[in-house]
């Protein structure tokens, strides 16, 4: 099964295929590098986000704020990058 070779991360660290049409449940699997990463910068930027809310927000707009700010969140706490240009951690 082509899920047994992913790992072969492009410039967002991440990796994917596709089940195929046979499949009982067609669809993917992907797999993320810095999925923690990705996890904890998503919970502090809705905390941030949430926290500056006002009422005329729209959901789809914090939405969209909530993502734009775990992108800045995930800039801001990523580790250096090593000698090869890959980051630790």
């Amino acid at each position: 099964m082509d899920t047994a070779r992913l790992g072969e991360r492009g410039p967002y660290d991440s990796d994917h295929t596709f089940l195929g049409d046979g499949c009982f449940a067609p669809g993917e699997v992907q797999t993320f590098g810095r999925y923690r990463a990705m996890v904890s910068s998503a919970v502090v930027a809705r905390r941030e986000v949430l926290a500056e809310d006002t009422a005329a927000d729209l959901p789809q707009a914090v939405r969209e704020r909530i993502w734009r700010r775990s992108a800045e969140v995930r800039r801001r706490t990523a580790p250096a990058p090593t000698a090869r240009g890959r980051r630790t951690g």
